[in-house]
């Protein structure tokens, strides 16, 4: 491995060391890692975050970059299935490479250095949780959607049966037929009201 320790700024240090950061950021978040896996952590996530963060400690930051890629980061981790907590431990992970190297390699680094990394840090974790727990919240309201509809089509399909069977003569309203009529036609009154019932039973 090539670790450079001529280095006078952060900045520097971390152009001159990324191969070697992104090495062990890959080591510490501990994810096998795929094809598809490797070009969304790594070039998309992990990657663009150091890349963002050279231009913010060099002052040549343009625009909202690090809060850019680390949304496109959640959003990546959400549909590879990743966990909330592992969105978080990638960026621990670059922290926590930065530093054990820096000490490693005795750089040194100033405290307005290391406020502005952990600015960067705390800006990105923040939107890729936002990102990832927005991605969560459709799939549920999905999910709900999908109930709804179901569960809509369940209790139709039960009072459709249910009257065609007393409209046939072969069951009388008063009975057990007629009460499933009852209760789907009650569902369907409160799903109507934005509630999701049960389907009534069969």
């Amino acid at each position: 491995m090539s670790m450079s320790v001529d280095t006078t700024t952060l900045e520097a240090f971390i152009a001159s060391n990324r191969a070697e950061l992104l090495r062990r950021c890959r080591a510490k978040v501990g994810r096998p890692v795929t094809a598809a896996a490797t070009e969304a952590e790594i070039e998309r996530g992990i990657s663009a975050f150091i890349g963002h963060l050279i231009s913010e400690l060099s002052g040549e930051s343009k625009g909202p970059q690090i809060g850019d890629s680390a949304i496109q980061h959640g959003a990546d981790m959400f549909r590879e299935g990743a966990t909330i907590g592992q969105v978080v431990h990638d960026y621990g992970a670059i922290c926590q490479s930065v530093t054990d190297l820096a000490v490693e390699t005795q750089a040194p680094v100033t405290v307005a250095e290391f406020r502005t990394l952990n600015r960067c840090l705390d800006d990105a974790i923040a939107s890729a949780v936002s990102e990832y727990a927005r991605h969560s919240q459709r799939d549920l309201d999905s999910l709900r959607s999908l109930n709804r509809s179901l569960t809509f089509q369940n209790l139709v399909e039960g009072a459709l049966l249910g009257f065609e069977a007393i409209q046939a003569g072969t069951v009388g309203v008063g009975g057990t037929t007629g009460e499933l009529v009852r209760r789907s036609l009650t569902a369907l009154r409160a799903l109507s009201a934005g509630e999701l019932p049960p389907a009534p039973d069969p």
